[in-house]
């Protein structure tokens, strides 16, 4: 499925906006998310955010394809909201011994205590606007 999005100059540069059926659209790149879920203990959520900071992060930069990254959470919920290139990005991800190796050391913290899923999604229209 291709996306539409309005490119309006800002003074930083380009930003796609939303568009109308009266304005020109462009085609959206290809990018797909990866959502991760799992619960943690609320107590020790500060070492969880340290973690995904210190170890998720560098270790999701490390990979071709990514784009970026969400950490959010509520209460003992987490989820994590990768942006990747491709799908292939992302199965490469899951085949990678780094992020295996990561995922063994969350998991030996402790503070990790529900089982995880992940989910994969094409994004045909967004905007994030600067909002991180």
């Amino acid at each position: 499925m291709i996306a539409f999005v309005r490119i309006r100059p800002v003074a930083s540069g380009l930003r796609p906006i939303a568009s109308t059926a009266f304005e020109p659209r462009i085609p959206m790149p290809t990018v797909s998310v990866r959502i991760w879920r799992t619960t943690i203990d609320a107590n020790r959520a500060d070492e969880y955010e340290r973690f995904a900071s210190e170890q998720s992060l560098p270790m999701f930069r490390r990979h071709d394809g990514f784009l970026g990254v969400v950490f959010a959470g509520t209460g003992s919920e987490r989820v994590v909201i990768t942006f990747w290139s491709s799908h292939e990005a992302i199965d490469a991800l899951n085949r990678s011994p780094l992020y295996r190796e990561t995922v063994e050391r969350i998991e030996a913290t402790g503070f990790i205590t529900g089982p995880a899923s992940a989910e994969v999604f094409d994004i045909h229209d967004g905007s994030l606007d600067g909002l991180l």
